[in-house]
């Protein structure tokens, strides 16, 4: 069975992702994201956004990827509630 290859522009990617599109750039900036260039647009494979959510993450991983999305994210946007 032949499956369709979904690209995305990176503010779909980062709507998929539930992350601001600046962290989507930095993503793809430190290549931990590929993207491709076509015509002066950016596109990311939704197979690549798949195996990057399916990749095993160090506890040390995780807490560098949650320091770029809020320092990524517009001001206010990053700021949680407590679970107090």
């Amino acid at each position: 069975m032949r499956s369709t290859e979904i690209f995305w522009k990176p503010w779909q990617a980062a709507d998929y992702l539930h992350i601001p599109v600046p962290a989507v750039y930095k993503l793809m900036e430190r290549r931990e994201i590929a993207a491709e260039q076509r015509d002066g647009t950016w596109y990311i494979r939704k197979s690549v956004l798949d195996a990057w959510l399916d990749k095993p993450a160090t506890t040390e991983e995780l807490a560098e990827l949650k320091q770029l999305i809020d320092s990524s994210a517009p001001d206010g946007e990053n700021e949680h509630p407590s679970n107090s």
